[in-house]
């Protein structure tokens, strides 16, 4: 009897740490990475040697505006993506882009605008069985 419940209590410690101490040890690591990423990274240039190339030499023209531009209108879109829903949000992202870019032609304006979309809905929808939030489509299919 004893035999058999020793060998029970290896079964259920194994089966702890297998499933418990390795997920936990994993997120704490994971988290333990980013905090150290997030406390280095910002001193980054004061481990480079003097002599090497400057970390900032590629950065003498300013930020172009349309760069800037296209900064805010992913902010407001993302921003607004838990009231739109990922679809929308796509779908909005899909049309705003292209047209701030200055893309006038319908010709390639058209199948980007329904093609783009549709491949990532099916792809995470079908493919990879991850369902997104409908956002405001639930109120408007329904």
């Amino acid at each position: 009897m004893s035999s058999n419940s020793s060998e029970n209590g290896y079964v259920l410690l194994s089966s702890i740490f297998c499933v418990s101490f390795h997920t936990v040890l994993f997120h704490n690591g994971f988290k333990g990475v980013i905090l150290g990423m997030i406390l280095i990274i910002p001193f980054e240039h004061l481990f480079l040697k003097k002599d090497s190339e400057s970390i900032d030499s590629g950065r003498e023209k300013p930020v172009q505006k349309t760069t800037i531009g296209t900064m805010i209108i992913l902010s407001i879109i993302v921003a607004s993506s838990q009231l739109l829903g990922a679809t929308l949000a796509i779908i909005a992202i899909s049309i705003s882009l292209p047209l701030y870019w200055g893309e006038r032609r319908l010709k390639v304006l058209i199948p980007y605008i329904i093609g783009f979309p549709l491949f990532v809905v099916l792809l995470f929808n079908i493919v990879l069985g991850v369902h997104f939030e409908p956002g405001l489509l639930k109120f408007i299919l329904n």
